[in-house]
């Protein structure tokens, strides 16, 4: 005699580790999964642009910068130069009573903001031109 194995409802945690389709409708289960495919399109298509060899990925990933010169630093140069600025106004500076400083250390900050995405944008691309592809 074989030992019967009685079927289990789905727990949350099983339901929450498949980000909630197993227990959704039909309907919205054929949804994200038509989602996912069209991102995972989406992606595949992107990477089928990267290139295959060696010098011309060094070469693709150079052109990520050569454009943005800033006395050769780029915007890397731009945000350590605002990171400076703005040290020395929280050192010396009091906000509280003095409007126009704040209003400038805010500017500055969303440059400096406005600068690391720019920078972080450009290494996530490097990052996926040296990625091999599967």
């Amino acid at each position: 005699m074989q030992n019967a194995i009685e079927p289990t409802p789905v727990t949350d945690w099983e339901n929450r580790s498949v980000s909630g389709l197993a227990l959704a409708g039909e309907d919205i289960y054929r949804d994200q999964l038509a989602k996912a495919q069209g991102l995972r399109d989406r992606d595949a298509a992107y990477r089928a642009t990267m290139p295959t060899d060696l010098k011309d990925k060094c070469d693709a990933i150079r052109k990520l910068w050569i454009d943005d010169d800033y006395y050769s630093g780029g915007m890397l140069r731009e945000a350590q130069v605002i990171a400076f600025a703005l040290e020395s106004m929280v050192q010396t500076c009091d906000p509280e009573n003095m409007p126009e400083e704040r209003d400038a250390m805010r500017w500055l900050t969303d440059r400096l903001i406005e600068c690391q995405r720019a920078e972080y944008g450009r290494i996530e691309k490097a990052m996926d031109i040296l990625r091999p592809r599967d």
